[in-house]
This record gives structure tokens, C-alpha cells and sequence, in this order.
């Protein structure tokens, strides 16, 4: 079965506003265009679609971080936490048929955490964080989408056509 999502893992892939956009270019390349934008920089975004880095990738809040760090014994709070997620972008590139041949996207992050607690020491966090994403081997080929009749066993099938159809014959 294939698996179907989009880079931001949000129901819709095309949520970017102009006003996320801080550069866009397109060039021809090998018979191909290649487009590429710059997401605006933003401090603690909020996930999914309430943001511009959200939009287009998969961010993660100062509270999920937290509640991750929990886990391994690391105790803060969200409010002393703060996000800035910079360098976003996006890059595509498209076959004269309009087909998606290779994507990728990414960001860079700075987080500063302060009274961050580990085990008994008490002091303030700094991390870095770059990332992205690649995607390639795209499967273009087109599928229908099967009527509710067509995912019968074909027996059944069968008697249902027999019972709606049967009488033209008779």
C-alpha cells in the first residue's frame, strides 16, 4: 500500500502564505524548474498550520521538548524555554509535466533553556539543531480510487450484477 503526506505531515501541503515567504526564485535546470523560498525566522512557533516553519515542516514546541527532556530526567519550565527556528526553506523540483521529481526542506534551531534542572545541579541549557528533510523516487502512476461494488469478492459481485441487471436479459 502506498503511504501518501506531505512534507509538513499536515492534511494539506500547500498552506504556505505569501507572508512566510521572506525570498522565491525558480530556474530552469536540465529541462526541469527548480524552486526554491525562504521561510521568515520566528520565536517559539506553534505547531502546524499556526506557523510558517510548521507549515512546511514537522516543528516541535518548547513544551513537547520539555516534556521529552521529562523522560530522561531533565526538568524545566516551557516558559523559561525559548525557540527560535531561522533559516527555513523549502526546495522542489519539477518535470515539464508537472511532476515532483525531488524535494527537500529543512531549518536551523537555537534553543535556551533556563533553570533547567538535571539530577541536583540547577543552571541554564544551550542546543543547536539543523535540520532536514530529502525526498526522491516519487511514484507518479495513477491509481482510480475503486467504487464501493468493485471491492466485493468476485462472487459477489457477480450476484449483484445478476440482481440489478438480470432482468434486461430475461
Amino acid at each position: 500500500m502506498k503511504k501518501l503526506f506531505s512534507l509538513s505531515k499536515n492534511a494539506n501541503a500547500s498552506d504556505l502564505r505569501l507572508q512566510d515567504i521572506t525570498a522565491i526564485s525558480s530556474k530552469k535546470q536540465d529541462g526541469n524548474w527548480v524552486i526554491e523560498l525562504l521561510v521568515k525566522e520566528e520565536i517559539n512557533p506553534a505547531l502546524g498550520l499556526n506557523s510558517s516553519n510548521g507549515r512546511i515542516a514537522a516543528i516541535a514546541t518548547r513544551e513537547q521538548i520539555i516534556a521529552e527532556l521529562a523522560g530522561n530526567g531533565v526538568y524545566g519550565n516551557p516558559a523559561d524555554v525559548t525557540l527560535r527556528y531561522y533559516n527555513g526553506f523549502a526546495s522542489i523540483t519539477v518535470n515539464s509535466q508537472g511532476q515532483v521529481l525531488s524535494a527537500t526542506n529543512g531549518f536551523q534551531v537555537d534553543a535556551q533553556a533556563n533553570n533547567v534542572t538535571i539530577s541536583i545541579l540547577r543552571g541554564d541549557l544551550t542546543a543547536a539543531q539543523n535540520s532536514e528533510w530529502q525526498y526522491t523516487n516519487f511514484d507518479w502512476t495513477f491509481v482510480p480510487a475503486l467504487k464501493w461494488w468493485q471491492r466485493l469478492p468476485s462472487f459477489l459481485q457477480w450476484i449483484l450484477r445478476w440482481l440489478c441487471f438480470g432482468w434486461i436479459w430475461m
